[in-house]
């Protein structure tokens, strides 16, 4: 009985999404996860293009990524490629934002 309830907690933790498995492991540093969202220039306009989840907490309804607080992601060139990267339609011209809550 006690393996089928220890498979059964396996199966239950692995099927759960990173973010929850925090909750049942001991001793793991719960990730809190916001978005960012991405940029860009179109016919002079600022049109966001979408947003993409990382790691951090809010502060207000600005988002900030773990290790970035008290700067500025729209002029950090990780947070452009990021956004370059996830969306085809920025072609090398996105930037990101924490205005997203």
């Amino acid at each position: 009985m006690k393996v089928l309830a220890c498979s059964i907690l396996f199966l239950l933790i692995a099927s759960l999404n990173a973010q929850s498995m925090a909750f049942f492991l001991p001793n793991t540093e719960p990730r809190y996860y916001g978005r960012i969202a991405c940029y860009k220039h179109f016919n002079e306009e600022i049109v966001a293009i979408g947003v993409i989840s990382v790691v951090g907490h809010y502060e207000g309804s600005i988002f900030i990524p773990k290790g970035y607080k008290g700067q500025d992601i729209s002029a950090l060139q990780e947070f452009k490629d990021l956004c370059n990267s996830h969306f085809s339609v920025c072609e090398g011209g996105c930037w990101a934002g924490g205005h997203t809550r």
